[in-house]
């Protein structure tokens, strides 16, 4: 199953570490589907397993001359889960990583490409100031260049 996730949706979790997914992700994610730390050290990513298997393999894949492989691969898997989504549309962050990643109560879903991603609030509005300023740099430099998307 390929999946495009996309959106940006602004949630709760509960005291119990409970969170809604949104059904347009749900349906990408499958019944089942794996929790890990994000890579860029802000999030957390929900892959669907088609998803999970194919970036474990791209890791494995990489040049070990340039990547412990081996750590890698060891601190992804040692970190992520098998979830589920119960009947109300709600899966359950561990306490570790709402620790981890600051992750109390106002929280902001992101589909990005195979994977959706977590961020606490005020860490994604942070990220966001620095996406704007950026987007807008890149659009100064791309004056003029024709972008197309088929």
């Amino acid at each position: 199953m390929s999946c495009d996730m996309k959106g940006t949706y602004f949630h709760s979790v509960d005291n119990k570490g409970r969170l809604i997914i949104p059904t347009k992700l749900r349906d990408a994610l499958g019944s089942e589907f794996v929790m890990s730390p994000g890579t860029d050290g802000n999030c957390i990513y929900l892959h669907s397993q088609e998803a999970w298997d194919e970036h474990m393999k791209n890791i494995t894949s990489m040049d070990p001359e340039k990547v412990d492989v081996t750590w890698l691969r060891r601190y992804l898997r040692s970190r992520a889960m098998d979830c589920t989504i119960d009947s109300q549309g709600r899966t359950v962050i561990p306490e570790s990583m709402r620790n981890q990643y600051k992750i109390s109560k106002d929280v902001v879903i992101v589909g990005n490409g195979d994977r959706a991603e977590i961020w606490a609030a005020s860490d994604w509005e942070a990220s966001e100031l620095e996406t704007e300023d950026s987007f807008l740099k890149m659009q100064e430099m791309m004056k003029g260049i024709k972008v197309t998307f088929k």
